[in-house]
């Protein structure tokens, strides 16, 4: 035992010395650091920028550096370009199911990141916003390489209680690849909000706390073979298990109320990858077969009082099973061709038992089955003309789909098809190519809203609950975006329009048996048009500031009659943020960001301004193999949201106290010899459609 512990010792002092070698190579290759905008190279469906020896990754995880790109904003958890929800986000082609993911990975570790403003045409047709493509750095002499990383949050809120621990893994042995991503997590979370609803001449209030508590463990890893023959075999597998506990308290005048969810989830995602080349210049064929499956059991239980309760137990099964083969085929003319075929199988139930119903708190119980079939063909081509860059694809989608009401023997069909073309110029501009003008079009037709189709009854807190829609059909988009890039993007400018085909939308109710209670019910709405217009100012003023200053407004013309009410009014939203960095010294620095959204209107609900100011300050040891950070937020103001239902106006308020603290720790591990380790990523997600 002694000789084992005297070698693992010695092990460990040859890995600590070998990456403290490694980290003084690196410090020497940094040299002069410039901003973000001078690294950064525009293409016909996006950008690409150089991160390696940036400051905005200096001190920051992945998901840290993404807001400082060009076009690209966290807005309330979501990463959006401009103003539109990220299709898909890949880190050295993996594409991440939760972007959490992106919290065990050290900005450092980034070598570019490739934007593309809208989805290809050998994308899904239903992925309507752009893809974000991280790719790390090659370490000098690594055979492995990789982090981890610990974090601890205390909030005014839900005081301490908010723990991850998260390790990143690339390995290769001589033909072997080998990635690995896993995180777990304890988290504890106290929110508060209140209700208020006219009555007469005086208002009912309603209090509201929820708690919920989570215990939930990811993993996703993957493997590539390669062959003498160039051929490579892959496969990856996600695994993810949670199970929160949800608590929500709804106090009035006459009654305390609650809701408790014990939910139980699992999901897996299986996938097999098959890459051949084709002949020698570079054309290739890959094959992909996917199996996603999410099963869920949900016990809610709920009280109106203590001698009143409906209790129902849940179990949903989702089934996914798609095949998809792609063709690469660069050309002598300097055009690459893609050519790309799937079929994805959807198979989704909900089964309630042991249910027991009271007279107020009623929930769903008949057991329904939707499957659906989704063929996709494509084709795209890239190339140049003069000096000016294209992209041009075609995309050929059907959804067809079956709802089963499983206790009347009831089915519903529907099938959609459509035609979905894609264009994408970027023409340089000036005589050093330092200015850029782009053209985006791209229409799509998202997959089958399966999410919402199922009538289950879901309560979110005692008085007020969803149900699902068993007529919806799919949404389709056409999307028009121009950009103006201006001093090798120090300033980017960008319009876009937006006509919608079946927007879903959630209608709010009122319950015809029990007024003390609303409801939402997604809802399609046809011929809806958008505008934007956006803007962006990136400048370093000292060698240790640099920030990203943006605005967007947003045009919304309403043309579309809800319930008994026509809407026909303009509305205007605005979103403006600021990003700034501050590198103090080779090991410290810091991040400041702010946001504002003031007062904006849509159809029958009115959101109230909001703001925020968060905040990091990070300390690096060991020559950047060791980081502490300090995460923070001293202000922000909570959303306040008002909903017309009838007569009335009812009105909702988060007022949970929003200051947190986080402190992290990262280590950055590597050893071996210079190496390429490929991923292989799964190609399916379970896209819920909620109401937010």
């Amino acid at each position: 035992m002694r000789q084992i512990l005297k070698n693992l010792c010695i092990c460990l002092l040859l890995s600590f010395c070998s990456s403290m070698a490694y980290s003084q190579e690196q410090e020497i290759e940094l040299g002069e650091v410039n901003i973000i905008a001078s690294r950064t190279k525009n293409k016909a469906d996006g950008y690409i920028t150089n991160l390696r020896g940036a400051n905005i990754v200096k001190g920051k995880m992945a998901s840290e550096v993404l807001s400082f790109l060009p076009n690209i904003s966290l807005e309330s958890g979501v990463y959006k370009i401009n103003g539109f929800p990220v299709g898909e986000i890949y880190v050295d082609n993996v594409k991440l199911a939760d972007i959490s993911e992106l919290s065990n990975v050290p900005g450092e570790m980034i070598d570019q990141i490739r934007v593309q403003l809208l989805s290809g045409a050998d994308q899904n047709a239903g992925v309507s916003g752009g893809t974000i493509h991280l790719t790390l750095r090659r370490p000098h002499d690594g055979g492995y390489y990789g982090s981890l990383n610990a974090t601890s949050e205390w909030s005014r809120a839900s005081d301490f209680g908010d723990e991850r621990v998260g390790a990143l893994l690339y390995y290769r042995c001589k033909n072997f690849s080998f990635y690995d991503n896993m995180e777990l997590r304890n988290s504890k979370i106290e929110n508060k909000s209140e209700r208020r609803t006219p009555n007469g001449d005086y208002y009912t209030l309603l209090l509201e706390t929820a708690q919920q508590t989570d215990l939930s463990f990811r993993n996703r890893f993957s493997f590539v073979q390669q062959l003498k023959s160039n051929i490579k075999l892959g496969g990856s597998y996600l695994l993810t298990v949670s199970n929160p506990e949800l608590i929500t308290y709804t106090c009035s005048d006459k009654e305390c109320s609650s809701v408790n969810k014990n939910n139980n989830t699992v999901v897996q995602d299986a996938t097999l990858q098959y890459m051949m080349p084709l002949n020698q210049q570079k054309a290739s064929l890959v094959v992909v077969a996917d199996y996603f499956n999410r099963t869920n059991k949900n016990r809610q239980q709920n009280y109106a009082d203590i001698e009143t309760a409906e209790s129902v137990t849940e179990k949903n099964n989702l089934n996914l099973w798609k095949l998809k083969a792609d063709v690469e085929y660069p050309s002598k003319h300097k055009q690459v061709w893609k050519l790309g075929a799937s079929i994805q199988y959807i198979s989704s139930s909900y089964r309630p038992t042991d249910v027991m119903m009271s007279e107020r708190l009623a929930s769903n119980y008949i057991p329904t089955q939707t499957t659906g079939l989704t063929p996709n063909l494509s084709a795209e081509v890239s190339g140049v003309l003069g000096s000016m860059t294209y992209i041009a694809g075609l995309n050929w989608q059907q959804n067809r789909i079956c709802y089963e009401n499983r206790e009347s023997e009831t089915k519903d069909r529907n099938t959609q098809w459509g035609v979905n073309p894609l264009v994408k110029l970027m023409i340089p501009l000036g005589e050093n190519r330092s200015n850029a003008l782009l053209f985006n079009y791209k229409r799509t037709l998202n997959d089958i809203p399966y999410s919402a189709i199922s009538s289950v009854v879901s309560w979110k807190d005692a008085y007020t609950y969803t149900v699902g829609n068993p007529d919806l059909i799919a949404p389709s988009t056409d999307m028009l975006m121009a950009g103006l890039s201006l001093l090798r993007n120090k300033i980017n400018l960008i319009t876009l329009y937006v006509r919608s085909h079946n927007r879903i939308y959630w209608q709010t109710f009122q319950d015809d048996v029990h007024s003390e209670n609303v409801y939402t019910k997604p809802i399609n709405l046809s011929g809806q048009d958008a505008w934007a217009i956006g803007a962006e100012w990136m400048a370093s003023p000292t060698k240790w500031w640099n920030y990203k200053l943006s605005g967007r407004m947003e045009i919304l013309p309403e043309d579309a009659t809800i319930g008994s009410v026509r809407y026909n009014e303009t509305h205007l939203k605005y979103y403006f943020y600021l990003n700034n960095n501050f590198n103090f010294s080779h090991d410290w620095g810091a991040l400041l960001n702010a946001y504002v959204e003031p007062t904006f209107h849509t159809f029958d609900r009115t959101y109230h301004a909001v703001s925020g100011l968060s905040g990091r300050l990070y300390k690096s040891y060991l020559k950047g193999k060791i980081q502490l950070a300090l995460d923070f937020s001293p202000f922000a103001k909570r959303r306040k949201m008002d909903v017309e239902v009838g007569q009335k106006k009812i009105t909702y308020k988060n007022t949970t106290p929003v200051q947190y603290v986080n402190l992290s720790f990262t280590w950055k591990f590597t050893d071996g010899k210079k190496v390429n380790v490929e991923v292989v990523n799964g190609i399916q997600d379970y896209n819920e459609i909620k109401d937010n």
